[in-house]
């Protein structure tokens, strides 16, 4: 009885084991699994099915992106700006709503080595169910802030996903006699069937590795400019190196230019903080030389043109920019290849030697990222800038300054009484301004300089979202983006001045017949009507333009305008041209822009 309860505990203890650190016992039992915990929305099992590799670089990011997206309340901040404001919306992640369901799955097994196995699936289905009403938590928190969201209902042969209907094939890998699908891999293997190419081979034994998380990214980074899959794989963890064995051809392929072709100068990196088994190795100095004669020169923090005077590019410590168009984004630079504001490379300790890890740089600067954001770039990025509080009011037809935060962005309230058409003054920098109900919850139109708004806003209260220009951009750029300010002056519309009901006349043709046209000036409009002679016209000649009963000497040079007053009301005018020679005879002509110019 003793003797089987010992063996009952030590098939217990393995099963528990196996559960613990997951994977399959074969590679298409690895698939099947994972094609299961799909169809049962189990994240968890999902995830032990993954490479533990992959696996812990992935879990990383998104408990980082989880931790921001509750410190932050982006979930809370969705829901107070949503236009359905649903009791179903919240911060956790479930998948209610959304189906995924697999049939007529028939895996086979292709032996790549030992440690490694390509699963094929070249038949059945994939149904994908999706309903906006029935989602929860976090995925009914951004559902809600797109209208008209529809069921959605596919259904994908499986066959179709590969070329000439071959279906999908999935990388296996192999780590401590369990087995995982490999993401990576999977990606290369079927960007590897589309180019009907084959895979390379696993050498026996090829690693190496440094001393040190420097020597070791030192060694890697000189080994790239070779441009050779089979030399830069010794420098990089086991699994890293595997798939470069088995799909470096690829990147060969796209490396055959002589313009592609660069190589190192001095190459220096300092060790950064560890963490575990790994290791940051931080760029010192790194000299780069292309093929075509450009020298580049990447310090810790900086990124310069050495043949150019203009200052480079440089990290200031968040992964956060803005084109002022009315949105906030990641600056992926920055993102990925960057950790606590210095250039890097994540190193692992493997087997007693330091390696080069691309997932973990990845994955390791990612979470830098995400840590960088601040609250107010973190509701930029997440499209919810305008659920933040207005800090200031503005009033129709006055200026006001505008102190932009470290996103961006200004928020302000405008009160209008009466039905109103809006513009920005022209000599307005401001990057974009768009008007939201006073809740934020739903965007009205926006604001911009030059001759033409169609949106007429309501009475009533609004939100102001004010975006900085090109120039927070450019102060980003050198790290001096903070305390950055600018100006507002938001004024009602009038329409603009036209002549023959267009803003602009170009190259129109004048000859010894008069051409009329007409000019409407609108109220507060009063300024000059410009007449600039352009390319073809004739030399030799006098323009007279006359405008209600005055007639004006138009100067015959081209590209040069004559100005002519024009005050609110209905023109006409007349155009005529006339010899300055005393010949019966006269052949001569103009082409003429009109335009108009407010005072």
């Amino acid at each position: 009885m003793l003797g089987v309860l010992a063996i009952a505990g030590v098939v217990g203890a393995i099963v528990l084991t196996n559960i613990l650190r997951g994977g399959a016992d074969s590679p298409e039992q690895a698939v099947t699994k994972s094609l299961e915990a799909v169809t049962n929305k189990d994240l968890v099992g999902l995830f032990t099915m993954v490479s533990p590799h992959e696996r812990d670089a992935v879990m990383r990011v998104q408990d980082a992106v989880v931790k921001k997206v509750k410190d932050e309340g982006i979930a809370d901040a969705a829901k107070s700006v949503s236009t359905k404001d649903s009791a179903d919306a919240g911060s956790e992640l479930v998948f209610d709503g959304v189906d995924v369901t697999f049939s007529g799955i028939n895996p086979s097994v292709s032996q790549v080595s030992e440690d490694v196995a390509v699963v094929h699936i070249s038949s059945g289905e994939i149904k994908l169910h999706v309903d906006p009403a029935q989602t929860k938590g976090a995925i009914r928190s951004f559902v809600d802030n797109f209208e008209n969201a529809s069921v959605t209902d596919q259904t994908l042969d499986i066959s179709d996903l590969g070329p000439s209907n071959s279906g999908l094939s999935l990388l296996a890998t192999k780590k401590d006699g369990r087995w995982y699908i490999n993401v990576a891999g999977s990606v290369l293997e079927a960007v590897n069937s589309y180019q009907a190419t084959p895979r390379g081979f696993i050498p026996a034994s090829s690693q190496t590795g440094g001393d040190s998380p420097q020597s070791a990214a030192k060694s890697a980074v000189q080994a790239s400019q070779s441009q050779t899959a089979s030399q830069v794989a010794p420098f990089l963890v086991k699994d890293e190196a595997n798939i470069l064995y088995l799909y470096g051809h690829l990147w060969n392929k796209v490396n055959t230019s002589s313009s592609s072709k660069f190589s190192f100068g001095n190459v220096d990196f300092t060790e950064g903080p560890r963490e575990g088994n790994r290791a940051q190795a931080y760029v010192s100095q790194i000299n780069v030389s292309t093929g075509s004669s450009d020298k580049f020169t990447l310090t810790d923090k900086c990124f310069k043109n050495s043949s150019s005077s203009q200052d480079g590019n440089c990290l200031n410590g968040s992964a956060y920019q803005t084109s002022g168009y009315g949105y906030g984004e990641i600056n992926w630079v920055s993102a990925l290849l960057s950790h606590d504001g210095k250039f890097a490379l994540t190193t692992v300790n493997e087997d007693g030697k330091w390696r080069v890890s691309v997932l973990d740089s990845a994955a390791d600067h990612l979470v830098s990222a995400v840590k960088s954001l601040t609250h107010e770039q973190s509701l930029a990025v997440s499209s919810l800038a305008r659920s933040q509080a207005a800090s200031g009011s503005i009033s129709l037809g006055e200026s006001k300054d505008l102190d932009f935060n470290n996103a961006g962005y200004a928020v302000s309230t405008l009160k209008l009484e009466e039905a109103t058409k809006l513009q920005l003054e022209n000599k307005s920098t401001l990057g974009a301004v768009r008007l939201y109900s006073a809740d934020g919850k739903e965007e009205k139109g926006g604001v911009a300089t030059g001759d033409y708004n169609s949106v007429t806003f309501e009475p009533g209260e609004y939100k102001v979202m004010a975006w900085a220009g090109s120039e927070f951009r450019d102060a980003a750029r050198t790290g001096k983006s903070a305390g950055l300010k600018g100006k507002i002056h938001i004024l009602e519309y009038v329409e603009p001045a036209t002549i023959s009901g267009s803003k602009t006349v170009s190259s129109t043709y004048i000859s010894s017949s008069s051409k009329s046209f007409s000019v409407t000036v609108p109220t507060d409009r009063a300024g000059a009507l410009l007449l600039k002679p352009t390319s073809g016209t004739s030399s030799g000649i006098k323009i007279v333009a006359t405008i209600n009963g005055k007639s004006y000497d138009v100067d015959p040079t081209v590209g040069k305008s004559t100005g002519i007053p024009v005050g609110v009301g209905s023109h006409t005018l007349m155009l005529d041209v006339e010899s300055t020679s005393s010949k019966s005879y006269f052949s001569g002509y103009a082409y003429l822009d009109l335009s108009y110019e407010n005072q």
